[in-house]
């Protein structure tokens, strides 16, 4: 019966922490802007104890869909942002070798114009 007692209080702790990481979790993207730069985000990132594990292979992935995210919001700033980092730094593969972020994303553009239905180019929309 004792054991019985302690197994249930472990669980109720242990759900009482899990209902707390998870509170914590909901608040850690602000906004759309916010969830934009840490897509954009070259590493990981941190706020407090919690982290989004960001791996550099899908870093040119990630640009792509910032860029996207940046047209949607009509956001010009965001945009100018995006292409500036995916035209000042090369990106690694998932194999470590460097490649070009251009190329990578442009590839991702095509695969998001085609599940989404829409255009998506790597020409800038800033000033059109």
């Amino acid at each position: 019966m004792a054991d019985g007692v302690f197994a249930i209080t472990d669980s109720v702790q242990d759900l009482a922490k899990f209902s707390e990481e998870l509170s914590r979790g909901v608040s850690f993207v602000t906004d759309r802007e916010d969830f934009c730069r840490i897509l954009m985000s070259e590493d990981s990132v941190y706020r407090g104890s919690l982290e989004v594990w960001q791996l550099p292979s899908n870093y040119p992935s990630r640009l792509a869909e910032a860029l996207v995210l940046s047209r949607f919001l009509a956001r010009a700033d965001l945009e100018r942002d995006v292409l500036e980092r995916i035209h000042s730094a090369p990106a690694t593969n998932m194999f470590g070798k460097t490649v070009s972020a251009v190329q990578s994303v442009r590839r991702w553009l095509g695969e998001y114009s085609r599940d989404l239905a829409i255009e998506v180019d790597l020409d800038p929309t800033v000033g059109r």
